[in-house]
């Protein structure tokens, strides 16, 4: 099977038949790790120490996005840095979203399980929200 084969057969669609872009993007980084492997692994899995690597490298990238950007730092006398790089930046942010979801895969939780946890926490985080104001 080719790779735009295995592709075609892991896109998947909404009830209204268009395309999940978040699903597609897990997919893709199913496919990715997939190929880096030989056809080794097969995600979502429990593997602690390519979870560990996911996230070091996630790190590595969230490094790389502050370089691309240093509006954020002070320095001495209160001055900062005013250049700022968007298509750098919004590349290494991007390289941290595909090492997040491969650290989520690799700690065996997959899409659906990720989705209904994300609008699980945002509740509570808005019931927070409106309560504490």
């Amino acid at each position: 099977m080719t790779t735009g084969q295995r592709m075609e057969t892991m896109m998947t669609k909404t009830a209204t038949g268009k395309i999940n872009p978040l699903q597609e993007i897990f997919d893709m980084v199913k496919l990715n790790q997939w190929n880096f492997s030989r056809g080794k692994s097969t995600l979502p899995t429990d593997d602690p120490i390519k979870w560990f690597t996911m996230l070091s490298a996630m790190n590595v990238e969230l490094g790389e996005a502050l370089q691309e950007d240093k509006r954020w730092k002070t320095l001495v006398g209160d001055k900062r840095f005013h250049e700022c790089h968007k298509d750098g930046k919004k590349e290494e942010m991007i390289d941290i979203f595909i090492y997040f979801i491969g650290a989520l895969l690799y700690a065996d939780i997959d899409y659906t399980e990720f989705v209904d946890a994300v609008f699980e926490k945002l509740e509570v985080v808005h019931k927070r929200s409106t309560t504490n104001n």
